[in-house]
């Protein structure tokens, strides 16, 4: 179940990623700008805007596995 649900994930990002250029990313601007307006800019501007965009390290796609690939990892160290 769990390698179904791999390949379906990386067959998904894998579209999606060829077919982006630049990612615009809001995680949750809108609601953080009244509680937090720092934590909201550093996160869209700074984290998703420059580091998650830059591919002069890794392509957006190698980002992307290593995301995917991770979590699980990282779900089941929690538990």
């Amino acid at each position: 179940m769990n390698k179904i649900f791999l390949i379906s994930v990386f067959s998904i990002l894998t579209l999606n990623v060829m077919a982006q250029e630049k990612i615009v990313q809001t995680a949750g601007r809108t609601q953080l700008v009244e509680f937090a307006p720092k934590f909201a800019e550093l996160n869209d501007d700074v984290l998703f805007g420059e580091v998650w965009s830059r591919t002069n390290k890794l392509g957006l796609r190698d980002r992307s596995l290593v995301t995917v690939t991770s979590h699980p990892f990282r779900a089941n160290r929690c538990r």
